[in-house]
């Protein structure tokens, strides 16, 4: 019988051993290389996925919150004409505007809570619940803005401000006063000017007229160009009105470098006008003048 030897790598042709050892290699890491590019590619449908389910949840959201945003802030549409055999268009009043973008706003944030138009729909479901006079629930929204989006400081600083006209709304100025008083005290200054002048609003109702002025000169001289600064001057000029301006003196003291003015038809100093004295008589001036006439 015959025995086939196979040649070791050692004694292989020259021209063969890159071959050889690249068939080896590829037999050795074959199945690591290849499960981990089927990793890749899982973990890169996994993310496609993901992306695009996010970005279908953004379109969703905005679009609920722009129409839930029209139907606050936009007035009821006109009402339009009615065709001839067709029901008469439905056109919804204010508080059916209100209360249907209440709902738009509230399923954002219950639906759609990781998106960027569940912040302005949980900011704008408290104002829509004001709007509605339902001011328990609009504290409600307000506190869960504050609880979730802290880090967001000038709509923060509106919901406190919203939420200290809530409590006048709810008869309750003791509670208004202590939060207007501590957005105004606050480090950050946002929406300072504008608790400052409530502030001062609310001390004139409890007749502290002195401590209301303080507070509107410290307004108008850091927030002078702003609305409510403005509002502070104006409330400044009835309570703390200018001094009148002085009443004029009887005697009328001329402009220095001015002189008298001239007598009317070039009269005498004697107060005749010459065109007179040239019709009167010779003699008469002195009567007429009596004992000051001409000498």
């Amino acid at each position: 019988m015959f025995k086939i030897n196979v040649p070791s790598k050692a004694s292989s042709p020259p021209l063969l051993r890159p071959q050889i050892e690249w068939t080896d290699w590829i037999r050795d890491y074959a199945k690591p290389i290849f499960s981990s590019v089927g990793v890749l590619l899982l973990a890169g449908i996994v993310s496609f996925a993901v992306l695009s389910s996010n970005r279908r949840a953004e379109d969703r959201a905005h679009a609920l919150q722009s129409e839930a945003s029209r139907l606050f802030h936009e007035p009821p549409p006109l009402p339009e004409p009615k065709e001839e055999g067709k029901p008469a268009p439905k056109i919804l009043t204010k508080p059916e505007r209100l209360k249907k973008a209440a709902e738009l706003f509230d399923e954002v944030t219950k639906t759609y809570p990781r998106t960027k138009s569940a912040m302005i729909a949980q900011y704008e479901s408290g104002n829509v619940y004001y709007a509605l006079d339902a001011l328990k629930t609009a504290k409600e929204r307000y506190q869960a803005f504050l609880a979730k989006y802290p880090e967001q400081k000038t709509l923060s600083a509106m919901v406190r401000i919203k939420m200290a006209y809530l409590y006048q709304k709810e008869k309750n100025p003791s509670e208004a006063m202590a939060r207007f008083r501590a957005l105004y005290n606050a480090k950050d200054g946002y929406g300072k000017d504008q608790a400052g002048y409530e502030v001062g609003r609310l001390l004139e109702t409890e007749g502290k007229g002195p401590e209301a002025i303080a507070i509107y000169k410290e307004i108008t001289k850091d927030s002078k160009d702003s609305p409510w600064g403005m509002e502070a001057q104006g409330r400044l000029s009835i309570l703390e009105p200018p001094p009148p301006p002085p009443a004029p003196t009887g005697s009328m003291v001329m402009p220095q470098g001015i002189g008298p003015m001239p007598s009317p038809m070039g009269a005498t100093p004697q107060g005749i006008p010459e065109g007179l004295l040239k019709v009167l008589p010779q003699g008469s001036t002195q009567g007429a003048l009596g004992d000051k006439g001409t000498k």
